[in-house]
């Protein structure tokens, strides 16, 4: 759901026809699970893109995000993008490289019961930018 959205949604159409999906930020570290905490720097197969790094709008999140790095439990849960020479984007440099670009995006849809109410969710499973 966007920001600001309390009211369950009854359908994946918000006003205006638009469909809002989401994508995960930062995903749990596996062994953290277990009760073990890693933290990234000792998996050789870490992304280049930490969480320290991740760009952030404001304050809270900011915040937020600070505080799952302090803790090692979380990496991100990267969305790689390129440009059109094949070279990665930096997640600091989607919104001004990425705007205006044409995106096609594959989702999978959830929907549940809630309160006897279908609610429904999008997942962003892969995405091309053209």
């Amino acid at each position: 759901m966007g920001r600001g959205d309390t009211a369950i949604r009854t359908s994946l159409l918000y006003p205006g026809g638009q469909i809002r999906v989401r994508h995960k930020l930062f995903e749990e570290i596996e062994n953290t699970r277990k009760g073990l905490k890693g933290k990234m720097t000792t998996n050789t197969n870490a992304s280049k893109w930490k969480i320290c790094d991740w760009p952030s709008t404001s304050d809270a999140a900011k915040h937020a995000r600070d505080n799952l790095a302090d803790a090692g439990t979380h990496k991100p849960c990267i969305l790689h993008t390129y440009d059109e020479t094949d070279n990665e984007i930096a997640p600091a440099d989607y919104a001004s490289t990425l705007k205006g670009a044409l995106v096609k995006v594959v989702i999978s849809v959830s929907r549940w019961i809630i309160s006897n109410q279908w609610v429904f969710g999008a997942d962003i499973q892969s995405r091309s930018i053209y």
